[in-house]
Order: structure tokens, then sequence, then C-alpha cells
């Protein structure tokens, strides 16, 4: 039977800030968003995730966590040493711990439940990090567990045309991209556009809209 391996991260330190070094390779971004919730939620309620670092006090594991405990104003942090390994292994981690996070996803039903029972008690909701729309969505009205009720009460559009066979939705992360998309497929985009043809088509004026107030011609 193989000897079990000894568990080179036993230990939690507590270090100056100043000899906790960042990889200069690392590959994850941290926007000044994050650090400023991030060091709010370690004002609030404290530390309990240490930094890890190699033999040599480089960071494997906590780069995001360094920066909000400098924006805090920490001077000491906790700190695990992990040893005995090669830098093959440490590029591994770093990349490893930062994409284990994004494999995971939320049970929705749960997560309003949970949300709106942090709101109910009175906790900061924006330190959770959504958005707006986000946390609106998530702690407002009745859980949806059937997709069609979320049509209910919505408008309805017949459109007889055959022609169009996929849909694809586009997302842009600034306006220069949704300008240069617009150049690429030769059409013109405004506030108002919910869909294009591609290639570019006429369509006839056929397209009929059904509301609460009975049929109307979209088109004159």
């Amino acid at each position: 039977m193989a000897k079990a391996k000894p568990q080179p991260a036993e230990r939690v330190e507590r270090w100056s800030i100043d000899r906790i070094v960042p990889y200069d390779g690392n590959p994850r971004t941290h926007p000044e968003a994050q650090i400023e919730l991030l060091s709010r939620l370690m004002q609030a309620h404290g530390i309990d995730q240490p930094i890890v670092v190699d033999e040599d006090g480089v960071i494997l594991k906590g780069h995001g966590r360094r920066l909000a405990a400098m924006k805090a104003g920490f001077k000491r942090f906790p700190v695990v040493v992990h040893r005995g390994l090669t830098e093959e292994e440490k590029r591994g981690i770093r990349v490893a711990d930062n994409q284990m996070g994004l494999l995971s996803g939320w049970d929705y039903d749960l997560l309003r439940v949970e949300m709106r029972e942090l709101k109910l008690s009175g906790f900061d909701l924006p330190l959770l990090g959504f958005d707006d729309a986000t946390l609106n969505w998530l702690t407002v009205g009745d859980l949806v567990t059937d997709p069609d009720g979320e049509w209910v009460g919505m408008p309805h559009f017949n459109n007889p045309d055959a022609t169009g066979f996929r849909s694809i939705v586009v997302h842009f992360h600034d306006q220069d991209g949704v300008d240069k998309f617009a150049k690429l497929m030769k059409q013109k985009i405004t506030d108002k556009t919910r869909f294009m043809w591609f290639p570019e088509m006429v369509i006839k004026p056929f397209i009929k809209y059904e509301g609460a107030e009975g049929r109307k011609a979209a088109a004159k």
C-alpha cells in the first residue's frame, strides 16, 4: 500500500502584506469594482480565507484577496505556504483555482429563497456582488418554476414569413462592438433594433401585433 503523501499546506501563518508577492504571469483579472466589494466584505465580516503562496512567498491562490486587503488597510494577512511544487504544478494550480469557480452554477429557485430571507433580515444585499437588476429579479415577484409562465401577459407576434430559420443572440461589451458588427452586417442598428435578417432582406409589413387592447397593424 502506497504511503500517503504529506500535506504541504497545513499551517496558517500571519504575514506582512509586503511579504506576499503577486505572480507576474497571473492571467486572472480583478476589476476595481470586485476589489472594492471584496474589501468591504473583509471589513464587514473579517477574513476567513488565507492566501496560498509557495516557499518564496509568490501567490498561488489569492491575488484578489491581497489587493482587497491592501485597499482595506490590512497590514497583515493569513497565509498558507504550499511547499514542494514544481513550476508546472504552480502554474496549473493558479489556473485551476480560478477556473473551478466558473464551472459551478445556481439553483435559482433556492437562490431566490435565500435572497428573500437576506432582504427581510436587512442584510446589505449589494455586498453579494449582483447588479441592481439581478437583485430586483431575485428578491421581487413570484418564483418562476414554469418557463412558459414568463410569457403570461406578454404581447403576441404573428409572422407568417418562414424564410428565417435560425436565431442567434449576440452580446457586446460596448458600443464600439455594436458599431463594428453593424458595419460587418451592412445593416443599421438603433436603440430600437431587436431582430435583423442576414443576408439583408426587405420584410413586408404584414407583421401584426396582438395586445391587451386588441389586434393592431405593426406597420401602416
